[in-house]
């Protein structure tokens, strides 16, 4: 058996990790997310501040969270972060819209203020949309894995002190990553990845394309989260990413994407693969 610290508190994202990360690799993997951890040690997960307008920055940030977490929920137990979990997954994902200076971005979790709300995030996002005069329009979701060992991972600098490290990361978002996610989006190309390690961590990046509209659907019961109901993946225009099985939605999602990018973690992912 092989624990997976997945560090979220968004049921939906969970449901995603564990479909990619679980059901492919059977029974030997098994995925915790903040609530496990919460519940079965009585501490309590601080979110950290995301004030970087860099999702791999905020990226980063939580992934160093997720091991001060980890390591406080083992110091309660007496055991090593390892003995809870082999490996720490993070990610930071957003909702780009070219046609609206590629908004929501990085503040996709807060569009529609705080507290974080989805409801009220889509609220503010068609009436954008509306406002640019449109019913659709083009629209890309990012998103970033990053994987690291426990064994390792107090290595990982916390993302302000090691200012060569933060503008290598800068680089590599603004110049490589979402200039080819940009891209895909406007030759409607309906998904993709990339990888990359820098020190103990690896980075996935995936993305995938389609419209964004006015209408919201979900014909799921539960299915979809965030702006996954009004967000229609290129190749499907008549359903959106709430009205198809998390399977159909894994094969392009950008958060399947990222996860196919991590060599250590895609040999479990299999579930994932179109």
């Amino acid at each position: 058996m092989v624990n997976i610290f997945v560090c979220t508190g968004s049921a939906g994202k969970l449901a995603e990790f564990r479909a990619c990360l679980s059901e492919g690799a059977g029974p030997s993997v098994e995925v915790l997310g903040i609530r496990e951890l919460e519940m079965s040690s009585g501490l309590r997960y601080v979110e950290p501040s995301e004030d970087s307008d860099l999702f791999l920055e905020n990226a980063f940030t939580k992934l160093t969270a997720a091991r001060d977490f980890l390591g406080r929920v083992a110091a309660k137990r007496n055991q090593h972060p390892s003995d809870l979990a082999a490996r720490i997954l993070v990610d930071d994902s957003g909702l780009c819209v070219p046609a609206l200076e590629f908004a929501p971005g990085v503040h996709s979790a807060t569009f529609g203020g705080l507290p974080r709300d989805d409801a009220k995030n889509r609220a503010a996002l068609r009436a954008r949309i509306a406002a640019a005069g449109a019913d659709r329009l083009d629209a890309f979701f990012v998103c970033y894995v990053l994987s690291a060992e426990v064994a390792v991972v107090a290595e990982i600098d916390d993302g302000t002190s090691a200012n060569a490290a933060r503008i290598e990361r800068e680089t590599l978002e603004r110049n490589v990553h979402l200039p080819l996610a940009a891209r895909a989006c406007a030759s409607r190309t309906p998904c993709g990845g990339v990888s990359a390690t820098l020190g103990p961590v690896s980075i996935g990046f995936g993305f995938c394309s389609g419209l964004v509209g006015l209408t919201e659907q979900a014909h799921i019961e539960g299915a979809g989260h965030g702006y996954d109901a009004m967000f229609y993946p290129v190749g499907s225009p008549n359903l959106s990413f709430a009205s198809i099985p998390m399977e159909a939605k894994n094969a392009v999602s950008h958060r399947a994407e990222a996860l196919r990018g991590i060599p250590r973690v895609k040999r479990a992912c299999h579930s994932c693969s179109p």
